[in-house]
């Protein structure tokens, strides 16, 4: 039973060295220079975070820039920022990274898968505010790190939009899934006894209740912008985790009250495999929706389903 409290815990720490597995200290893309700053940043616990931020080496005069920061999954680190990095810095978008506490170099023992890693993400965000060098905050994060930003979202509506790639909806969800997953044959009433006795050996050890890991409830009351994507074959967090979000996301239910069906809508695009709305019920404001079109019989099973109950831009 140890070992599966220590797989939500407790699982292996990525390994890896800052000077060869990170972006260069300085390095060239798309004919512009950039480089890596490696800070420290303290949260609330006392655990030191190791971090780094990706900028110009050649900032525009007087502009802060918009800055997003990559928040990686339970078995990651700030290397698995390196591929966001690449692709967002040509357009002048800075990337900030870091080990959650308990994973790669940072302090602390345990991951949390979301819970304690909000309040590292709170302290990451504190510090860029202070800094005054970053205008708006955008966070992608994947897995643990899409938990981790929806979590934060809810209680910072300043953040100006989410990607989240692969979250789960429900913690004790997930745990029953794997189960079958991975072909453990138990009773029912065992396994549920087993997580009873998991969630009692997680509270005493990393002081938090898998119960309340619910982004479900989270969703509900969140008004950020969100891009939602999960591999469809996903067998470990399945795709039917980010429909549950995506289907209690308070903006969708809000567009659908407010907008959907009153304001004039757009369509940009369709190609058969999604359709592209824009809603426009503000001049300062425009939204943009991603909806599946299931209905084409030739529509090409994708190996990623993206959604998006609301995107801002400007």
């Amino acid at each position: 039973m140890e070992q599966f409290v220590n797989f939500i815990i407790r699982p292996p720490r990525a390994e890896y060295d800052p000077n060869n597995d990170l972006l260069d200290q300085e390095f060239m893309l798309k004919g512009k220079l950039f480089q890596r700053k490696d800070l420290e940043v303290k949260n609330s616990r006392g655990d030191v975070l190791q971090c780094s931020h990706y900028v110009p080496i050649v900032p525009p005069e007087e502009k802060a820039l918009p800055c997003v920061i990559y928040c990686h999954g339970n078995s990651g680190c700030r290397a698995d920022a390196s591929e966001a990095a690449i692709i967002l810095l040509p357009s002048n978008i800075t990337v900030f990274t870091l080990d959650f506490s308990g994973s790669g170099i940072s302090g602390g023992d345990h991951v949390t898968l979301g819970w304690n890693e909000k309040d590292d993400l709170r302290a990451v965000v504190n510090y860029l505010r202070e800094d005054g060098n970053v205008s708006l905050i955008g966070l992608w994060g994947r897995s643990m790190g899409a938990v981790t930003s929806l979590m934060y979202g809810a209680e910072d509506p300043s953040i100006a939009g989410m990607v989240l790639d692969s979250p789960f909806s429900n913690l004790v969800d997930l745990m029953m899934e794997l189960v079958d997953t991975y072909k453990i044959r138990l009773p029912k009433f065992t396994i549920k006894f087993a997580i009873q006795y998991m969630r009692r050996a997680i509270l005493k050890k990393a002081k938090f209740d898998i119960e309340e890991l619910n982004t479900i409830k989270v969703a509900k009351s969140s008004f950020v912008p969100v891009l939602l994507g999960h591999a469809i074959d996903d067998d470990f967090i399945q795709p039917h985790h980010s429909d549950r979000i995506f289907d209690a996301y308070m903006m969708i239910n809000f567009i659908r009250r407010k907008v959907l069906g009153s304001k004039p809508q757009e369509k940009l695009h369709d190609d058969g495999k999604y359709s592209l709305v824009l809603v426009s019920y503000d001049v300062k404001c425009m939204r943009l929706l991603v909806m599946v079109d299931n209905g084409d019989k030739s529509w090409k099973r994708p190996v990623m389903v993206v959604r998006c109950p609301l995107l801002r831009f400007g």
